[in-house]
């Protein structure tokens, strides 16, 4: 069985600056990059469509949500590729209970401040503290974007593209405390390289492989040297303002025809 994932998911770019320096951030929540597929049970495949999904901070609370036993293990918030430089990549990975994502018409929570909503008329000051209710009958898992954690192991492979041998990072556990993430430091890689990897993900050191999410990226040139950097920028979107309700936003599909050599996202709050 073969599915995809909406135009919210955009492809997340290794982000490399000029002269060699890098000036990266993570995005979150990220998707996976290139081809996602999904060897679960039943023998399912699942290939996924690029796209970065941005959601609102309440919702990202979603996230750090508590799983049971063992199991098999998934990565539907995707991977993220970060700080990439000359020689080095963090890659950010997440576990998650089920395959795929709470749809995008799943139930919304309601927001008040001092007793208006979201929207309403009238400034929200942003020290104003927040009330959130749940839909009736609907718990955090099932709200729209929900993406249970499960506190499993993940890998990276990785390899200069055309090469054969993939290297392999140790297997590490999700930090519980973190949103059921961790992240793998890639290091002593050769500068101006384009690279692939495969995010692995299993429920325990004696269990098999469950998902792999392959992505690319690109080292930045040599710190000496001077190379022409495409790039492209957002400063900020709503979640609850996207032109295709379904699929995300427009945009990213212009943005990722530019071949750009990397995708920023600032913060501009501090």
């Amino acid at each position: 069985m073969e599915t995809s994932f909406p135009r919210l998911f955009w492809r997340t770019l290794a982000t490399l600056g000029t002269r060699g320096r890098t000036r990266s951030k993570c995005l979150l929540p990220a998707v996976g990059l290139h081809q996602a597929e999904e060897a679960g049970r039943g023998g399912m495949i699942l290939r996924q469509r690029h796209r970065q999904f941005l959601m609102p901070s309440a919702i990202l609370l979603l996230f750090g949500l508590v799983s049971g036993a063992a199991q098999a293990a998934h990565q539907a918030t995707g991977i993220k590729i970060c700080e990439v430089d000359a020689r080095s990549a963090t890659i950010w990975t997440r576990l998650t209970r089920n395959a795929e994502h709470v749809w995008v018409n799943g139930p919304l929570p309601v927001i008040t401040y001092a007793g208006r909503e979201r929207g309403d008329a009238g400034e929200n000051r942003p020290d104003a503290k927040p009330a959130v209710s749940f839909p009736e009958g609907v718990t955090v898992d099932g709200l729209q974007g929900a993406a249970t954690g499960v506190a499993e192991q993940t890998r990276v492979r990785y390899r200069a593209r055309g090469q054969t041998d993939w290297q392999n990072t140790r297997w590490q556990n999700v930090d519980t405390k973190r949103d059921f993430a961790c992240q793998h430091r890639l290091a002593t890689l050769a500068a101006g390289t384009d690279f692939e990897i495969q995010v692995e993900g299993r429920a325990t050191a004696e269990s098999p492989v469950t998902s792999t999410l392959g992505g690319q990226f690109r080292t930045s040139p040599p710190e000496s040297s001077v190379a022409p950097v495409r790039f492209t920028m957002i400063t900020g979107q709503n979640y609850y303002d996207r032109d295709l309700h379904s699929e995300g936003w427009n945009i990213y599909d212009h943005m990722r025809a530019l071949n750009p050599d990397f995708f920023d996202s600032p913060d501009f709050s501090g």
